[in-house]
Formats: C-alpha cells, sequence, structure tokens
C-alpha cells in the first residue's frame, strides 16, 4: 500500500501541528479540514528534494505501509506543494502511485464513479443532486448539514456544514450555467471561480489537493467539465429537459429552478 509522501524541509517533529499544516497547503492532511486531529509517520532525513535540506519525511499510516517513510530519490517522484514556496513537497513511489482506495476519506459523500485520466475510477460526489417527486425532478442540498429550529421550535434544514460550504456554492453557480447553456442562453464557457469546482469535488472524498491531483494528472480539460456535471446530477437533469422539450413539441423548456442557496427546502421545478 502506498499512498503520498510529505517532505518539511528545516522542520521538527515538535513543530508539525494543524496550523503549520494549513500554512504549508497540507489542510487536507487533517483528519477534518475545520479540526485540529491528523496521524502522520515522521522520518528525520539528512536531505531532501529542492535544496536538500535535513527536515522531515511523513506519511499517513493508515496510507503507507511497510516503513517506507522517507526519502529514495532514484525510486520516488517529487513537486513542490503548491503555494508553499518550496517549503512543502509531496511525492510517491514510482512503482506503487497512489490509488483512489488508498487515499479514500473515511465518511465519502456518496456519488458516481468516473474513470479519470489515470486510469482508475473515482468517486465524484454528488453534492446538488435530484429526487422525483410527483413526476417532477427536484433539486436538493446533498451535503451534510446543520440541525436547527424555528422561532416555532419546527425542524427547519440548517445551514450546510462549513466544510462543504464552498463546494456547495460552486455547485450551485456550476449547475445555473449548465442549465442556461441547456436553455441557450448566452453563458461564458468557463469562470475563473469554477476552476476550484472539480478539486473540492475530488478533495472532498479523498485526501488530496491541487498538487496530488497535478502530479498524478488525473484530470483532463474534458474531465473537468464531467467531475463538475457528475457534482450536480447533470446527466438526470439533461434527460428530464429533454423529455419536457419531447412532450411540448419544442426544442427548448422550461429548466431545473436554478440553486439559490444552501437552507431552503428541495422545491419541484
Amino acid at each position: 500500500m502506498a499512498g503520498f509522501l510529505y517532505y518539511l524541509p528545516g522542520t521538527k517533529r515538535n513543530e508539525v501541528n494543524a496550523e503549520l499544516l494549513r500554512k504549508l497547503g497540507l489542510g487536507h492532511l487533517l483528519d477534518d479540514p475545520a479540526g485540529t486531529t491528523f496521524r502522520l509517520t515522521m522520518t528525520e532525513v539528512a536531505r531532501g528534494p529542492g535544496e536538500g535540506r535535513a527536515g522531515l519525511v511523513a506519511g499517513d499510516p493508515r496510507r503507507v505501509t511497510g516503513g517506507r517513510i522517507g526519502f529514495y530519490p532514484q525510486e520516488q517522484a517529487w513537486r513542490a506543494v503548491l503555494g508553499s514556496a518550496g517549503r512543502a513537497w509531496v511525492g510517491y513511489y514510482l512503482e506503487q502511485q497512489p490509488r483512489p482506495e488508498e487515499l479514500a476519506r473515511a465518511g465519502a459523500l456518496d456519488g458516481h464513479s468516473l474513470l479519470l485520466n489515470d486510469g482508475q475510477r473515482w468517486v465524484i460526489p454528488v453534492i446538488r443532486g435530484v429526487s422525483e417527486e410527483e413526476d417532477q425532478l427536484v433539486g436538493y442540498c446533498a451535503a451534510p448539514r446543520l440541525v436547527d429550529w424555528d422561532e416555532k421550535g419546527e425542524r427547519v434544514a440548517g445551514e450546510v456544514v462549513p466544510r462543504y460550504r464552498k463546494f456547495w456554492e460552486l455547485a450551485c453557480l456550476w449547475f445555473d450555467l449548465a442549465r442556461g447553456r441547456a436553455l441557450g442562453e448566452m453563458i461564458p464557457e468557463t469562470l475563473e471561480a469554477l476552476d476550484d469546482l472539480p478539486v473540492l469535488a475530488l478533495a472532498t472524498n479523498y485526501a488530496v489537493s491541487k498538487t496530488e491531483i497535478g502530479m498524478l494528472g488525473l484530470l483532463t480539460t474534458d474531465l473537468e467539465r464531467r467531475v463538475c456535471q457528475v457534482v450536480i446530477d447533470w446527466p438526470t437533469w439533461l434527460e428530464h429537459l429533454r423529455k419536457k422539450a419531447g412532450a411540448a413539441g419544442s426544442s427548448t423548456c422550461d429548466g431545473p429552478a436554478a440553486a439559490t442557496g444552501g437552507t431552503g427546502r428541495p422545491s419541484p421545478t
């Protein structure tokens, strides 16, 4: 079993904490990205990639086994963690490229299996799901939400929990754009804000960031779009649009209601 390794140059064991991991762009190694707990086995090394300074090589013992947490440059590939200015590196064994089952998070969200560019199937979470009610499709938030009550003491749907909130908001934006294109509206092909959506989708179910995704070559421009379609279950919506258009004898039809936030109950289209 071989997961990713992480090299922290000039770092001592007692300096590794949740705050440091976040500063180095390694917050995804925390068991809960909003929390402080993590499990890393650390080995002191005399040198590492880059400038070859002494430091630590760390790995999650749940994902790296066999006592191979160390720096072996002839057997490994390394890359500086994006945004860390070389203060952290990520690596893996060339003959043991990390697989999705080794990087899966506990409590991953349900979704659809998608074949990515590494030839492996990864579960892409559906965060804006659909269900059928009275022969109509209803959009709903599939992310965990806080339990809350209104002023009368009646239970209501609470906010999306913080760790999924950005993912939910970007998925709703993507849905609005996909719906607009389906209805023939003039919608830009890409928006800079949506660049993070495929990354958030993968990072929700797996212990990865942009650095690991780039190292493994998981995404292509086409696959980015397909991942975005999965998170809103767009194939189901599109089939619904086609059926409505066919029933009306028209090439266009009213699409599903645009998402407007994370607290309302699902409403029919």
